[in-house]
């Protein structure tokens, strides 16, 4: 990232100073032609605006700081005389103003988060990495908060190695020491899943369950790997989390037709198949194509337990 650094320039930095953005258009709610016509802008400024990095971290920060770096924060620039997004523009840092709870880095986060879910092309694989990178360090700026949401999203990232091995949390990218140390990437995973499963949060319980049942991260454990997928069921079931309550049921609908910790019972394990197979449709017509493969799977698994059943489909 140290390329990233010389686009923060002084302009910027001023901006972000005296109106709490480095988009001074923005921060005196102007359109970006209100004060630069066509003619103005040259070769060079759009040519600048093309290679603005995906974030960029403080370049002003002591090597010897072991804090949270600030972030600077760009999104895609849509020209319209050209009919399409051409670059990107900085529009803001982190952190910037008080944020006791970590709610501006988590919404910060998302919108990187969310971005980099919409890049599916080959040729958008680095710019997709990067947005997810921006989200990792926003996201562990709210978890230094203590922010639960923050934490599952973290153990999302690290257990999906969705940066592809560059983390400031845990490697020594961008030169840092990282936050978290050198703790391997699925350690990373499951310190910050059970932060967020012990608070409460379904999501993240169904997914430590899938850590211990593989054992990754952590010495494998099937039965508290089923405790924690029936915590995420009765958390989701109580909080209206189709998601949550499709996802643990599918688990639990696995580890009911393998005898995994206990009896094998294939009735049971239908009812589980059932029960996320209703909730899952419902999470993907509403959307969360995500989900999708979990509903194959329970989907696969009525099927099955039918066949186990009766002795046909």
């Amino acid at each position: 990232m140290t390329s990233a650094f010389a686009s923060v320039g002084l302009g910027a930095r001023v901006s972000n100073f005296v109106f709490g953005s480095p988009n001074a258009f923005r921060a005196n709610g102007l359109r970006r032609d209100a004060l630069l016509s066509s003619a103005q802008r040259s070769g060079k400024w759009i040519e600048r605006r093309r290679e603005n990095p995906v974030f960029a971290l403080d370049a002003n920060r002591p090597e010897s700081d072991s804090r949270l770096p600030r972030v600077w924060i760009t999104e895609p620039a849509f020209d319209a005389r050209l009919g399409k997004i051409d670059g990107r523009e900085f529009v803001g840092s982190y952190p910037n103003g008080a944020d006791p709870r970590g709610e501006k880095a988590l919404a910060l986060a998302r919108t990187y988060f969310a971005e980099a879910l919409a890049y599916s092309r080959q040729e958008d694989l680095l710019v997709r990495r990067d947005c997810f990178r921006a989200a990792e360090i926003l996201f562990l700026h709210a978890a230094s908060k203590g922010n639960v949401e923050a934490h599952l999203k973290l153990g999302v990232l690290y257990e999906q190695d969705l940066c592809d091995g560059l983390y400031w949390g845990w490697s020594r990218d961008c030169g840092e020491a990282g936050y978290m140390g050198q703790m391997p990437r699925e350690a990373a995973a499951f310190e910050c899943l059970s932060f967020a499963a012990v608070r409460g949060n379904a999501e993240a319980c169904w997914r430590l369950g899938d850590l211990l049942a593989e054992g990754r991260g952590c010495a494998p454990h099937l039965e508290n790997a089923k405790m924690l997928y029936r915590r995420a069921y009765t958390i989701a079931e109580r909080e209206s989390d189709l998601e949550a309550l499709g996802a643990s049921a599918l688990r639990l609908g696995k580890l009911t037709e393998a005898a995994g910790g206990g009896i094998r019972s294939f009735k049971q394990a239908l009812s589980w198949y059932r029960i996320s197979l209703n909730a899952l449709d419902l999470v993907v017509q509403a959307g969360a194509w995500h989900s999708k493969r979990m509903l194959h799977e329970a989907r696969r698994g009525v099927s099955r337990m039918h066949q186990e059943i009766h002795g046909g489909y």
